[in-house]
């Protein structure tokens, strides 16, 4: 679906990095969600594996680097039947001139995530998407097997020096990358009837290749 620009619909949070720090380093291989600098996000993927995430938008409400992040909605509902209803994973599509990536593999894995809302621990994880024989796969990673926890209302990084084969589960696991993205879901699965709602930040996402 495709991706608008907007401003900030509450309180906006300046970046602690907005004169690009160190923090913000290989922007041209990143997306920044920018107009001027990095990957050009212009659509993104709410996918099936959850129905929590919602309303995607480029705003000013909370960046990391710069000026601008990429916000969505946060709704999770408790319901042992569908576990979908409190899980959220969104991928945001490479530009047409760049995909596919044909290896993640040796590259650096940067992604930038705050989940704004009530108190809670959630775990997360990395998403590649990827086109192989033409058949779409969701790979995830790193943590495959432990998911990474993250509080909210605080900075979580992915931050993987250079992806290794076992990262994202194997040699033929992250070949031909389309797309970039996360999942979030409650550490601790909500009771039936409970809610949690909030918003997610991304920015800073990148699998750079760097020489």
């Amino acid at each position: 679906m495709p991706i608008s620009y907007v401003a900030c619909d509450g309180t906006a949070v300046p970046s602690p990095n907005a004169a690009g720090s160190n923090e913000c380093d290989w922007q041209q291989q990143s997306f920044e969600f920018e107009t001027d600098m990095g990957y050009q996000a212009t659509t993104l993927e709410i996918t099936p594996w959850g129905k929590a995430f919602s309303a995607p938008r480029i705003d000013n409400c909370h960046p990391y680097c710069f000026k601008r992040n990429l916000t969505l909605n946060v709704d999770m509902e408790g319901d042992a039947a569908d576990p979908t209803k409190s899980q959220g994973e969104v991928v945001v599509d490479y530009p047409q001139d760049v995909i596919p990536i044909p290896s993640a593999f040796n590259r650096f894995l940067i992604i930038w995530v705050w989940l704004d809302g009530p108190d809670g621990n959630f775990q997360t994880q990395a998403v590649l998407r990827t086109l192989n024989g033409g058949k779409v796969a969701y790979v995830v990673g790193p943590n495959v097997t432990t998911p990474a926890t993250m509080i909210a209302k605080k900075w979580y990084e992915f931050r993987v020096g250079s992806l290794a084969n076992m990262d994202f589960g194997g040699a033929a696991a992250a070949m031909n990358v389309t797309g970039l993205g996360v999942r979030i879901w409650p550490k601790t699965p909500l009771a039936a009837g409970q809610s949690w709602k909030g918003k997610v930040y991304l920015d800073h996402m990148q699998i750079s290749l760097r020489q």
